[in-house]
């Protein structure tokens, strides 16, 4: 997998919406913010629609593009709305883009549980675009325990 998979497209440049949010979601709330998430990002992409009508040759290109690193919580919901508008309205051009701070062998080991690190993997490969950002030179070679000592944010 290279660093990058977005490709380049010519022409007026795609709306980029970055998401960032908290791992803990309070259970009482979390369909409202998924209802919310769900109306802004169809709001965003109907409002996108008329912006962009360049052609890459292939097809239409993206319109809306959703940046997740897809850690827990709030980024996997977003990641989760912008799949299912994908799916649902695909005419809004609304896509995906997974950007991980380090590759995924190293990352998944965020996630504790089997199902956790299953759900971020799906997430992951049905990501439009994939980034995926190389190791500091310091731990090409190390294990994984000393990469996570080296991201302690992560």
């Amino acid at each position: 997998m290279t660093a990058c998979s977005i490709p380049r497209i010519k022409g007026e440049p795609p709306f980029i919406l970055a998401v960032s949010g908290h791992r803990k979601i309070v259970s009482v709330y979390l369909e409202t913010i998924r209802k919310q998430t769900a109306k802004i990002l169809l709001q965003i992409g109907k409002n996108s629609q008329n912006r962009f009508s360049a052609v890459d040759g292939k097809g239409s290109r993206p319109s809306v593009i959703v940046l997740s690193d897809l850690a827990g919580g709030a980024d996997p919901l977003v990641a989760e709305e912008v799949l299912k508008l994908k799916r649902e309205s695909p005419e809004l051009n609304v896509h995906l883009a997974a950007v991980l701070p380090m590759p995924p062998v190293f990352y998944q080991h965020d996630f504790s549980e089997g199902s956790t690190r299953d759900y971020f993997l799906q997430l992951f490969n049905d990501a439009d675009f994939r980034v995926v950002l190389p190791l500091l030179p310091e731990c090409q070679n190390c294990t994984t325990n000393i990469v996570r000592k080296n991201y302690p944010a992560i």
